[in-house]
């Protein structure tokens, strides 16, 4: 395997190279070309690691959180404190309109035709099924399919998405550590205990390979996946290096000052990412709150109108360097805070307060982490400006202020991407003052962790969140047993249609279903699915089976 590694590498410049502006080089491919700006170069397939081009990196998937606690916060706060310095651990929340494939399974689990085998002999495929479960399916997914490209309501934006979250993390080291088998050893232990650190916080998690990787990257770098309800899988080419496997060839980006256009020649108009970053944090501000920064719970005009990626970055520092710097600060601006300058400066009181947590989080054990925010926005050009404008309020609601990366797209859209933050590009971020210092339980607290509940495993119903998630729910999925449930809800409310939406799909997949109907609200229903309706009136005479 190392010699098989060796030859990959010597074939792509990995080592021995004169950068270009910390991304490209002469002897790589060429500046133009974005793909030369990505550090991927191979994968590991045995420890399912990545060679980049100054680090030794993983990624995981990760299940969005609905909410959080103290204690989830707590146990979260080892996932840096673990880490060796210089190590850049990255958090990638995205808000993707690819739902085609969740509700092609709603789709596919209502009844078949009773003659849908001898049709699909004749055919030599399977064949559509006509009855009104599958008719009324078909129709269901193709508003849901058009609701994930437009609104779904006039009044306010609403419109159908999967959050999806991703966590990479990127150790220094080049080509020759991707040889060293103890280093290797040291990132796949790494990556385990982080993996049951997530567990714990009850995040579940797998590891991502080539693939994923590449499908994640090249929804950002090509305007024809994100702006769909799918996008055909891409598939890994252990012959080339995976920066050439991502954007593809007759991907067009065209820089301008709000954004970066995406377009391809003979396509649609395009693409348009815009980027920003956050310019003022709140005061406080608690991981459970990140939840309402994808969108607002009980305001609908406060929704995003079009996909985005919220991206946290997080670069190790050294805790010795750290604990010297905080010290330093601290007894200055002790001294600061008791001569006469506090009289006539008022922020002085404010600054020992930060050294004062800065210290006191030292104490404990922990130190300070170099973070920056990454909000990115993919939207058709002329929908760009309400876009903007609506993420734009969403954060200033939350206390934030968001600053447009007017010029910067590039380094914003390497900065959203995984396994990027090795320390040559952190650097490049420090010099233009994209990062800041915080301790390591602000970095958890700030991490976008936090989505919508996607359901159960089996969509029997389909539902759609307050943000927009899809959502599928199956009250039999509960491997507890206890398959009960209520409704709740104000007269007026709902309460049949939603029982109406329960009785129908469950019959729809061939479960038989009772009813005791006061006020008639299943009648129809009952006698649309071919259902037996009994009255119970004076004049009947009836003898039920005890």
């Amino acid at each position: 395997m190392p010699s098989t590694l060796t030859s990959l590498l010597a074939a792509s410049p990995a080592a021995s190279r004169t950068p270009w502006l910390g991304f490209g080089t002469a002897r790589d491919t060429p500046a133009e070309q974005f793909a030369a700006w990505l550090p991927y170069s191979a994968y590991l397939a045995d420890e399912r690691l990545f060679v980049n081009r100054d680090s030794l990196g993983f990624m995981l998937e990760l299940m969005p959180q609905s909410g959080a606690d103290e204690r989830m916060a707590e146990v979260l706060v080892s996932l840096y404190s673990t880490c060796p310095p210089g190590t850049g651990i990255q958090f990638h929340l995205f808000a993707s309109p690819h739902v085609r494939e969740q509700l092609r399974r709603y789709a596919n689990l209502r009844v078949e035709d009773a003659d849908q085998a001898d049709k699909a002999k004749h055919w030599g495929r399977p064949a559509r099924n006509d009855n009104l479960f599958h008719r009324l399916a078909r129709q269901r997914v193709g508003h849901l399919l058009q609701g994930a490209q437009q609104s779904l309501t006039s009044g306010f934006h609403y419109t159908i998405r999967d959050f999806r979250l991703m966590m990479s993390v990127s150790l220094p080291g080049s080509a020759a550590a991707a040889e060293d088998l103890g280093r290797r050893d040291e990132l796949m232990a790494l990556r385990e205990s982080m993996g049951s650190t997530l567990r714990s916080a009850s995040l579940p998690n797998r590891v991502c390979d080539a693939a994923d990787l590449i499908n994640w990257c090249a929804l950002f770098t090509n305007p024809d996946r994100v702006s769909q309800t799918d996008a055909p899988d891409l598939h890994y080419d252990d012959g080339r290096e995976i920066r050439d496997q991502i954007v593809d060839f007759d991907t067009i980006q065209d820089p301008r000052p709000s954004g970066l256009r995406l377009w391809k020649e003979g396509g649609d108009e395009g693409l348009e990412a815009r980027f920003y970053s956050i310019k003022s944090f709140p005061e406080r501000f608690a991981l459970w709150q990140m939840g309402s920064l994808i969108g607002d719970l009980m305001q609908p005009a406060l929704q995003y109108s079009a996909p985005f990626l919220l991206t946290l970055g997080v670069h190790v520092l050294d805790p010795n360097v750290m604990k010297s710097v905080v010290t330093a600060n601290h007894v200055r601006a002790t001294q600061n805070a008791r001569s006469k300058m506090a009289e006539v400066m008022p922020d002085v009181g404010k600054k020992l307060q930060d050294w004062t947590a800065a210290a006191n989080a030292i104490d404990i054990g922990s130190s300070l982490v170099s973070l920056y925010h990454q909000l990115a926005i993919f939207s058709a050009p002329h929908k760009a400006v309400a876009a903007h404008e609506t993420a734009n309020a969403i954060w200033r609601g939350r206390g934030f202020q968001l600053n447009a990366d007017v010029y910067m797209h590039r380094q914003a859209l390497l900065a959203s991407l995984p396994m990027t933050l090795s320390q040559a590009f952190h650097k490049d971020l420090a010099k233009m003052r994209r990062v800041s210092r915080k301790t390591m339980a602000n970095a958890i607290h700030l991490a976008p962790l936090i989505a919508e509940w996607r359901g159960t495993r089996t969509p029997a119903l389909v539902f759609g969140g307050r943000r927009g998630q899809l959502m599928t729910l199956d009250i039999f999925d509960n491997d507890l047993g206890n398959y009960n449930f209520a409704i709740i809800g104000a007269p007026g409310s709902g309460k049949s249609v939603l029982m109406n939406e329960m009785a129908w799909s469950y019959r729809a997949i061939d479960a038989k279903v009772w009813m005791l109907d006061l006020g008639r609200s299943f009648e129809k229903l009952c006698r649309k699915a071919k259902g037996s309706y009994i009255e119970f009136k004076p004049e009947v005479d009836l003898c039920l089976n005890p």
